[in-house]
C-alpha cells in the first residue's frame, strides 16, 4: 500500500475548513481525548474524516472495523499513515488526510487532476529522457474518446494545478459546446486549397502569434500581481478557460492582427527571395500563385517556410518569462499546454494533410537546442485519427514518423467514467428506472446536461441523435443499426474483417462507442460499448419504435455476423444476450406501454421512469420467457417477492469469484451495484460453470424494517446436438471460481440451443451445502420452447443463424472443467 499524496481533493481550502469543523465537533461529541494515540481513536477519527468528506473519499472507510484493518496494514509497513492521522489531530486540520489518494473513492480518483497532469508529466520525461533509445517526434499527443466523456473538462482542469492553458475549438461548425473559436478555426482548417508552402507559413506564423500575444499579456499579468506567478497564473486561466470571457476573445483578436502581421512579413521575405514584384496592397493577403516557386527554390531537406519566426517567438517568450517557464515547477511538469480540442477538421485531406505539417511545426520548435521546457500542444478528438498526427513518408522521410527513429506518443483514451454516480448506500433498490438517477451512470455530460438547464425531452432527442450520428435514425445505415444494437448487447467487432478498422473508427467518432486502448502502431483501436443504462433505454427505444425496425436491425446483424465483421462470441454468447433482453424489452412493453417513458407528464419531470429501467416480478418475466409453466410450489413461494432488472449487457474481464481477494467487493456487493445500474454480466471466456449472470432482487415485505436482499440468475449456454442436461448439476454458488454463497434462493438456467426438438424441465433443488435453487432446463430454438416468439419469426431465424454459425463443440464450462 503507497501512502501516495495527490493534488488537493478541493479546489479552495474553505471547503476543507468547513469539514474539519464538522470531524472536530464529532469527536468534541465523542470525547476523544487531546493524546488519543490507541488504534481504536485513531480508527475512529479516519472514519470521521472519510464521513465528513462529501464522498469524495471511500464509503468502505465509515465502519470502525474496515478503518483498524487499514492502519494496521499501514503499520506493517511503515506507519505512515498513523503518524499523519496524529499531526492532523494535534493541529485539528484534516486537509493532508483527505488528499491520501488510497483513500479516494473511484468516483474522486476519475476525477482526480492526477490523470489531468500524469499524461503530460509522462511524456515530457520520455521526451526529454538522453537514455532512451528513440526520440519522439514532437512535444505533442492526443486525447481520444467519444462524445460527453470529459475531454473537453480534461484539459481545462490543468488550470487547477498551476499549467498555463490556452484553449482553442476547431469544431468546423459552431453548433456545440464549448463554442468554436472561430480566429484559430479560420487560420488553421479553412481555405486549404492552397500548397504545401504557404500553409507551413501560416502554422509558423499562427504559433509565433500565440507566443508574442501570450508573452504580452502574461508579462501585464505578472505586473498587476506584483510578480506573484501564481496569481498570474490563475489571473490568466480563469479568463482564458471562461469560452463567454472578453479578456478570452481580445486574445484571439490580438492573435488575428500578431498572425497577420508575422504571415506578411514571411510572405514579402519569401517573395524577395523568389525575385517576384509584390503588388502594391496585397501584401496582407498573399495569393497562392505567389508561392508556386518555393518547393524548388527551398529544395529537399529544408526548414519549414518561417520557421525562423516561430522559433524566434518561442525563444523570446522562454526567456522574457523564466520565474514561468525555468524557475519553480519541477522539469517535466507542464508550464503550458496549447489544446485543439475537436480538432478532427485538421485531418482532411486536400493537397496536403494539414495535421502533418502543424506537427511538423510543433516538432521544429520542440527541438530547438538546450530546450526541454514543457510547453505541449494537445489534440483532443472523437477522431482515431488524431492518433496519427505524424507525416507520412511521402511528405518528409519515412512512414508514420517524420524522421528514422522518431515516435508519436500514443493517444490517451482514460477518462473518468460514472463521475456523477450517486453512492450505491444513498439509492433504493426500487427506483432504478427514475431518470434523474439513470442519467447519472456512464459519461458525464448527460447529467452536466441536465443541470445546464436541458429538458427531459431534449436530453433524450440528443442522446439518440448522437447514438444514431444522424438528426434521425435510419434503419438502413449499417453503422447506425450496429451503434443502437451494440449499445444495448454488447456487439464485439472482429479482428481481420476487411471493415472492422472503419467501422469502428466511425463507432467513435460517431456513434458513442468508447475507445479503450489502441495498438503501439495505431493499427488497430479497442473499443467497446460501456454500462450505460440511459443510452441503452435510448437504444431500446429506438429498436421497438416502428413496426420494422426490430426486425431490420436483426437482419444486419445477420448478415454483419455472417461476413464475420461482429463477433457471435467465442461460445455463441450473442444469440443468448439477444433472447434474454429481447424477452426483458417486450415483457415491459406489454406490461407498461411502448413509450419511452413511464407515465411522462411534463418535460421537467426528472422523476419520470424510463420503460426499459422497469424491474418486473421475476416469475412473471420467466412464465414470459418461458410460457407458462407448472412451477415447483417451494420456487413459487420463494421467488414470490423477487424481481428482475436489466436494460443492457456488460463484459466481465475475469472469473465472477473474488478468490479472497480484499479489494474485490463481496458477491452481494457486486449484485446490488449491477441492479442498481440495470445491467446483466456477460462472464468472461473460461469462467467455468456459467455464462451469464442477470442479478435478482427481494422485495422487503410491507412493514418490515429490512432492507431487500439480492441473488443471481446463472446462466450457462450450449449449442450441441446432443443434450447436455447433466451439465445442470455443475452451476453452483458454492463454485470456487464463483463464490456466491448466500441463504437466498438462486435461479440456475442451462440453454440447449442445438437441440433440434424442444425439452423443458424445471425443478426445485435444496441437497448439498447450497442454496435451494429453481433449476431449468430449456432445449431447441424454436416457439415452443421461447413462446414469446411466436409473434416475431424472424427472432428465431437469426437466434439460429447465429448459434449455427458459432460452430461450437463445447461451452465455457466444457473447457475450464466444473467444481460441484
Amino acid at each position: 500500500m503507497s501512502l501516495d499524496t495527490a493534488p488537493d481533493i478541493f479546489d479552495d481550502v474553505t471547503r476543507h475548513a468547513a469539514l474539519d469543523h464538522l470531524v472536530n465537533e464529532e469527536l468534541r461529541r465523542l470525547k476523544m481525548s487531546e493524546d488519543a494515540s490507541q488504534p481504536f481513536w485513531m480508527a475512529a477519527l479516519l472514519v470521521s474524516i472519510v464521513k465528513h468528506s462529501d464522498e469524495k473519499l471511500d464509503s468502505q472507510y465509515h465502519s470502525i472495523g474496515d478503518a483498524l484493518t487499514f492502519i494496521r496494514k499501514d503499520a506493517e509497513k511503515d506507519g505512515i499513515l498513523t503518524r499523519e492521522l496524529k499531526d492532523a489531530w494535534r493541529l485539528k486540520s484534516y486537509q493532508k488526510i483527505r488528499n491520501l489518494e488510497p483513500l479516494w473513492s473511484s468516483a474522486t480518483l476519475s476525477l482526480s487532476s492526477r490523470y489531468d497532469l500524469a499524461k503530460p508529466v509522462a511524456v515530457s520525461s520520455k521526451f526529454s529522457d538522453p537514455d532512451l533509445p528513440t526520440r519522439y517526434y514532437g512535444k505533442f499527443c492526443t486525447i481520444l474518446q467519444s462524445w460527453g466523456t470529459g475531454k473537453s473538462r480534461l484539459v481545462t482542469e490543468l488550470r487547477r494545478k498551476g499549467v498555463i492553458v490556452v484553449y482553442m475549438n476547431l469544431r468546423q461548425v459552431d453548433d456545440g459546446f464549448p463554442p468554436r473559436d472561430a480566429v484559430p478555426a479560420q487560420i488553421l482548417t479553412e481555405d486549404l486549397h492552397i500548397s504545401r508552402e504557404c500553409y507551413e507559413a501560416r502554422c509558423c506564423a499562427f504559433f509565433a502569434a500565440i507566443f508574442g500575444v501570450l508573452q504580452s499579456n502574461l508579462s501585464e499579468f505578472l505586473e498587476d500581481t506584483h510578480m506573484n506567478v501564481a496569481a498570474a497564473v490563475c489571473h490568466w486561466n480563469e479568463r482564458m478557460c471562461d469560452t463567454k470571457s472578453q479578456v478570452r476573445h481580445a486574445f484571439f483578436r490580438r492573435v488575428r492582427l500578431e498572425y497577420d502581421k508575422v504571415f506578411s512579413d514571411i510572405a514579402m521575405k519569401i517573395l524577395y527571395r523568389d525575385s517576384e514584384p509584390l503588388p502594391t496592397g496585397a501584401y496582407m493577403d498573399i495569393p497562392e500563385l505567389k508561392f508556386f516557386g518555393l518547393r524548388r527554390l527551398l529544395g529537399a531537406g529544408r526548414v519549414l517556410v518561417g520557421d525562423v519566426y516561430m522559433t524566434g517567438a518561442y525563444k523570446r517568450i522562454i526567456s522574457a518569462l523564466p520565474q514561468i517557464f525555468l524557475h519553480g515547477a519541477a522539469v517535466n511538469q507542464p508550464k503550458l499546454v496549447i489544446a485543439f480540442d475537436d480538432s478532427h477538421p485538421l485531418c482532411i485531406k486536400n493537397r496536403f494533410q494539414p495535421s502533418h505539417i502543424l506537427c511538423k511545426a510543433i516538432s521544429a520548435y520542440s527541438y530547438i537546442p538546450h530546450s526541454y521546457h514543457s510547453i505541449w500542444v494537445v489534440f483532443v478528438s472523437t477522431t482515431t485519427r488524431v492518433a496519427d498526427f505524424v507525416a507520412p513518408q511521402s511528405f518528409s522521410n519515412s512512414a508514420r514518423v517524420s524522421e528514422p527513429g522518431k515516435l508519436s506518443f500514443p493517444p490517451y483514451t482514460a477518462l473518468g467514467w460514472d463521475q456523477n454516480a450517486p453512492n450505491f448506500q444513498s439509492l433504493s433498490s426500487e427506483e432504478t428506472a427514475k431518470l434523474d438517477r439513470v442519467i447519472c451512470f456512464g459519461r458525464p455530460l448527460f447529467s452536466s446536461l441536465r443541470r445546464a438547464g436541458y429538458n427531459v425531452l431534449h436530453l433524450a432527442h440528443l442522446a439518440g441523435q448522437k447514438l444514431c450520428g444522424n438528426k434521425a435514425f435510419d434503419p438502413s445505415s449499417v453503422d447506425q443499426m450496429l451503434a443502437v444494437l451494440g449499445q444495448r448487447f454488447g456487439l464485439e467487432i472482429s479482428f481481420g474483417h476487411p471493415e472492422s478498422v472503419e467501422r469502428i473508427e466511425r463507432g467513435v467518432t460517431s456513434h458513442m462507442r468508447i475507445c479503450i486502448a489502441t495498438t503501439e502502431d495505431r493499427a488497430w483501436s479497442f473499443t467497446t460499448y460501456s454500462s450505460e443504462p440511459f443510452l441503452s433505454c435510448i437504444a431500446a427505444s429506438t429498436l421497438h419504435g416502428g413496426k420494422y425496425m426490430l426486425r431490420d436491425g436483426l437482419y444486419t446483424l445477420q448478415r454483419r455476423t455472417y461476413s464475420g465483421m461482429v463477433s457471435i462470441g467465442q461460445v455463441g454468447e450473442l444469440a443468448s444476450r439477444l433472447l434474454f433482453l429481447l424477452a426483458k424489452g417486450l415483457f415491459v412493453r406489454a406490461m407498461f406501454g411502448k413509450d419511452l417513458f413511464v407515465g411522462f407528464q411534463s418535460e421537467n419531470d426528472w422523476d419520470v421512469e424510463l420503460v426499459d429501467c422497469k424491474a418486473v416480478p421475476l416469475i412473471k418475466y420467466l412464465n414470459f420467457l418461458f410460457g407458462e409453466r407448472s412451477w415447483p410450489p417451494e420456487a413459487l413461494v420463494a421467488f414470490k417477492d423477487a424481481y428482475v432488472n436489466f436494460s443492457h449487457w456488460v463484459a466481465m474481464e475475469g472469473n465472477i469469484a473474488t478468490l479472497g481477494d480484499p479489494k474485490q467487493i463481496s458477491a452481494n456487493g457486486w449484485t446490488q451495484r449491477h441492479w442498481h445500474r440495470t445491467s446483466a454480466l456477460q462472464c468472461c471466456h473460461g469462467q467455468p460453470a456459467v455464462d451469464k449472470v442477470i442479478p435478482i432482487y427481494f422485495k422487503p415485505q410491507t412493514g418490515s424494517s429490512s432492507p431487500g436482499q439480492v441473488s443471481q440468475i446463472f446462466i450457462s449456454d450450449k449449442a450441441q446436438k446432443k443434450s447436455n442436461k447433466f451439465q445442470l448439476n455443475f452451476i453452483s454458488r458454492k463454485n470456487l471460481m464463483i463464490d456466491c454463497t448466500s441463504t437466498c434462493p438462486y435461479i440456475a438456467i442451462l440453454v440447449d440451443f442445438g437441440r433440434p426438438n424442444h425439452a423443458f424441465d424445471a425443478h426445485w433443488a435444496t441437497a448439498g451445502e447450497d442454496a435451494p435453487s429453481l433449476r431449468i432446463y430449456a432445449a431447441g430454438t424454436n416457439t415452443t420452447t421461447f413462446p414469446f416468439l411466436k409473434d416475431h419469426p424472424y427472432v428465431v431465424e437469426v437466434l439460429r443463424h447465429l448459434i449455427s454459425s458459432g460452430k461450437i463443440s463445447h461451452s465455457s464450462s466444457d473447457r475450464s472443467g466444473f467444481a460441484g
